[in-house]
């Protein structure tokens, strides 16, 4: 049942348990057996259910994952998934840091994959193999 979740509700929550917020659509706080809280949004999309985490409480205020509910919730609406945008937005970041290595590190990396391609060379030569 979908409850106002307001901040001395959701500070006085121990039992473990998902609680419904009434004010946006499928969020929830997720109490675990630890007495962690965490905001997810729920929803589904092409017929799957889905969980974005919105963050942990205290960390992520009441206010604030119901702003981060919302616009995932908006974006369901134009028809985009905000679960795709995260994983591409990640790996955008990832992309970016590993073209941001340091030379001596690309150095280091090439060496490293050099070094082991002859080792596997020299035990296939071994074993009476040739590449």
């Amino acid at each position: 049942m979908a409850t106002n979740l307001s901040f001395k509700y959701v500070e006085n929550l121990k039992a473990p348990g998902r609680y419904t917020d009434a004010l946006v659509k499928g969020l929830h706080l997720w109490i675990k057996a630890n007495q962690n809280k965490y905001w997810i949004l729920r929803f589904s999309s092409n017929g799957k259910q889905h969980n974005i985490s919105l963050g942990a409480y205290p960390k992520v205020s009441i206010a604030e994952a119901r702003i981060k509910a919302q616009k995932a919730r908006d974006e369901l609406d134009k028809g985009s998934n905000p679960l795709t945008q995260r994983k591409e937005a990640r790996l955008k970041i990832r992309k970016k840091n590993q073209m941001e290595l340091k030379p001596s590190e690309n150095l280091a990396c090439s060496a490293f994959k050099r070094k082991s391609l002859n080792g596997v060379i020299q035990s296939m030569q071994i074993n009476g193999f040739t590449p």
